[in-house]
């Protein structure tokens, strides 16, 4: 009686050879979408966390100077430029100017890589510009005591990055009602954009660069991500 002979494996066919690609390549992209989102995810977590440890200090400095909060930019005689970074310093963990990565006053979503400075503390947030206004010449600001809706005006954001020095401007200056005291302005109405770009033009504006929104952080100490499109003057006129 004959024995037949068994029968040699045989390699994948072409179709199983696609189909083993198509769930390798499948798998692959899943795996690269989870990555990104988590990424994203731990952006977001570390820029809050910077503005909540930002904002606390601001709220320290305002307690020692009779309720103001620092002034976003000033010269002093013989000292040179000073911006609120630079006043909140002494508040918070030890900042170290030349290396800006590690550094609360430089922001995880920034795009621009950001340059050190050995002068004064690098930063790409932008602060109220009335409630922290330029006192070189004249001091504008309204202190902490005085300022209507908390919970609502921001005092704190990521701000368009100036692609020559890397910096966000030290103060939201657009638009206009950022640094006027008695601002008309109807409270619901929604504010323009503006350029949402790293640009000289997008100084000065909020910047919208996590997840469609702007990390922000709030007179009264919350923080959180307002979407593109949804300020309105209540979040920016603060004395009433």
């Amino acid at each position: 009686m004959m024995m037949n002979k068994p029968t040699p494996p045989q390699g994948f066919s072409l179709i199983e050879m696609l189909i083993t690609v198509s769930i390798a390549m499948v798998l692959a992209a899943l795996i690269a979408a989870g990555t990104k989102t988590s990424l994203a995810a731990a952006s977001k977590a570390k820029g809050m966390a910077n503005l909540r440890q930002i904002v606390s200090a601001m709220h320290l400095y305002a307690s020692d100077n009779n309720e103001y909060f620092p002034p976003g930019y000033f010269y002093k005689q013989g000292e040179g430029e000073k911006t609120f970074a630079s006043e909140l310093a002494p508040y918070m963990d030890k900042i170290n100017k030349l290396n800006p990565a590690a550094s609360p006053f430089v922001s995880p979503t920034s795009l621009l890589k950001v340059k050190p400075n050995s002068e004064f503390v690098p930063s790409t947030y932008s602060v109220h510009g009335l409630l922290c206004g330029d006192t070189s010449v004249a001091d504008k600001r309204i202190k902490r005591n005085r300022i209507a809706r908390p919970t609502q005006v921001i005092l704190i954001g990521e701000g368009g990055q100036r692609p020559s020095s890397t910096y966000a401007a030290s103060t939201l200056r657009f638009p206009e009602a950022f640094q006027n005291a008695n601002a008309p302005q109807d409270l619901n109405t929604k504010i323009a954009v503006g350029p949402d770009s790293d640009t000289v033009d997008g100084m000065g504006w909020l910047r919208y660069r996590t997840q469609g929104g702007a990390m922000v952080g709030m007179v009264d100490g919350h923080c959180e991500l307002i979407k593109k499109g949804s300020v309105t003057y209540g979040n920016i006129i603060a004395d009433r």
